[in-house]
């Protein structure tokens, strides 16, 4: 890779004239000006962004933090993130906490080293202490979905209870009793949010609320098929099942079958997020909608207009579920598992 000491020597100018150059100052002569850029562009010379940094004190990069890769609703939020940094000129850094504290070492480096301008992290439970050393050192930071960590930072999330209260509600309204819920970690606060919204609708058809129809599971496919092997061997008249999001309610499809019933004939299913694929599953899923890609940009414009001298607003910012019916539940879908757009 070409350096700035190239650049210089094929000049024949110092390199304290081709740092001037590059970093837009006035004070170089239009015609060496000149002579320098068409080097620069010879040699395809790109700056480091940890050069950027120690010049300009910015690098115009921003972190995002996400669980893992092999999350499904990760990637609208990926899209959602990159669309924004990109279209606002800076670059996008991916990280996950994969390798524990190994991982928040590599990201602690980069904000030292001045690589990251700010950073965006996606359900950071357990991570409070970590954000807070960065908050108080003047980081600008947006948390999506946990909504009480850093209470100073903005934090995005959607209307988990309300969602809940959808999928219950549209069970009820189908005469699918009883119904069971999958929850997410009840640890959680979006977990418990969701079965909240769940219970609530219950209480609304003035039908008791029966907690063995109830199975914590942890976001993934295997323990939505554990919760609904284990709610089918104690419950077998169920004829509904919410789950509290798309990859458990895989699960529980799955589990369906297995024991030799049918999705929807037998037992409607209700998951959470709409993830890309749940339009395509036979039967399509019936869902409730997070805005994942809106919460995505809400948060890279909550640290974007923080780089740029903009106050933001610490609190929380909240994004509207919505139920979308498809063929899983047993109802006319709305929407067609080959025309739907997202």
């Amino acid at each position: 890779m070409a350096t700035i000491s190239d650049i210089a020597r094929h000049a024949n100018v110092s390199k304290t004239t081709v740092s001037r150059v590059l970093n837009g100052r006035p004070d170089v002569d239009r015609a060496t000006a000149e002579r320098i850029r068409q080097v620069v562009a010879e040699l395809g010379y790109v700056p480091s962004a940890s050069a950027r940094a120690l010049v300009n004190g910015r690098a115009k990069c921003v972190g995002l933090l996400i669980p893992s890769l092999d999350l499904a609703w990760v990637l609208p939020l990926v899209e959602g993130v990159a669309d924004l940094v990109e279209a606002r000129e800076h670059t996008l850094t991916l990280h996950t906490i994969a390798r524990g504290q190994e991982s928040l070492a590599a990201i602690s480096a980069q904000v030292n080293a001045r690589v990251i301008d700010g950073l965006i992290a996606v359900v950071p439970r357990g991570l409070e202490t970590w954000l807070r050393g960065f908050v108080e050192r003047g980081l600008p930071i947006a948390l999506i979905d946990d909504q009480d960590l850093v209470p100073s930072v903005p934090r995005i999330w959607a209307t988990d209870q309300v969602g809940g209260l959808d999928a219950g509600r549209h069970l009820v309204a189908l005469g699918r009793m009883p119904a069971a819920a999958i929850t997410g970690p009840l640890d959680s606060i979006g977990g418990r949010a969701r079965l909240d919204g769940f219970r609530r609708a219950l209480a609304e058809a003035s039908m008791p609320f029966d907690p063995s129809l109830v199975r914590e599971g942890d976001w993934t496919i295997a323990s939505g098929w554990d919760g609904m092997r284990a709610l089918l061997a104690t419950h077998p008249e169920l004829r509904a099942v919410f789950a509290a999001n798309d990859l458990m309610a895989i699960g529980a499809m799955r589990a369906i079958v297995d024991s030799g019933r049918r999705v929807p004939d037998d037992i409607a299913v209700v998951g959470y997020d709409d993830i890309p694929f749940a339009a395509q599953m036979i039967p399509a899923l019936t869902t409730i909608r997070q805005p994942l890609a809106d919460m995505a940009r809400a948060a890279a414009a909550a640290v974007l207009d923080a780089l740029a001298g903009q106050p933001w607003e610490p609190g929380p910012h909240l994004f509207e579920t919505s139920l979308v019916v498809r063929e899983s539940c047993g109802a006319a879908a709305t929407t067609s598992r080959l025309t739907e757009r997202r």
